[in-house]
């Protein structure tokens, strides 16, 4: 046995040994005002009429805290860089179609239909350019044909 083991001992046996009792007229007291609380009505009623509104502001105060944690443990929006589109590939031709293909087809392919179709939006814009100019311009005096000649297309 170690002298701490002693010690310890020691100080058990007189906290065994040691216990007080209480002044004769605490007890009395303390149950005599245990009874008075209890067969006043409105006491009890003043006791509990603060507690909704301390409770109010304790859900108030609990849902603020929540709050400011919330925003202040939120992670930084992120930046969003600016992406480019991919560049799409120059369109090619697969080797087999090159090698079957003839000139000619490429030819009416690539230059003859995009001609043909610019050629038609230019007769398109001249014609359009015609029918103003003569909208604009003073007519000139129409002379009447001849009954025997049929009359002209579109006139």
């Amino acid at each position: 046995m170690t002298p701490d083991d002693r010690l310890t001992d020691e100080l058990r046996a007189q906290a065994r040994a040691f216990q007080p009792a209480p002044p004769a007229g605490v007890r009395r007291r303390i149950f005599a005002t245990l009874a008075e609380v209890e067969t006043t009505p409105g006491a009890a009623r003043e006791s509990w009429a603060g507690w909704p509104a301390v409770l109010t502001g304790l859900t108030a105060l609990v849902a603020i805290v929540v709050i400011v944690m919330a925003v202040r443990s939120r992670p930084t929006p992120n930046v969003i860089t600016q992406r480019h589109a991919p560049e799409r590939p120059h369109p090619m031709l697969p080797r087999t179609s090159l090698a079957v293909a003839d000139p000619m087809s490429l030819a009416h392919r690539y230059l003859d239909r995009p001609l043909e179709t610019e050629v038609e939006h230019v007769l398109a814009g001249l014609t359009q350019t015609r029918d103003t100019v003569t909208r604009i311009l003073p007519a000139p005096v129409r002379r009447a044909r001849p009954a025997t000649q049929p009359p002209a297309v579109g006139a």
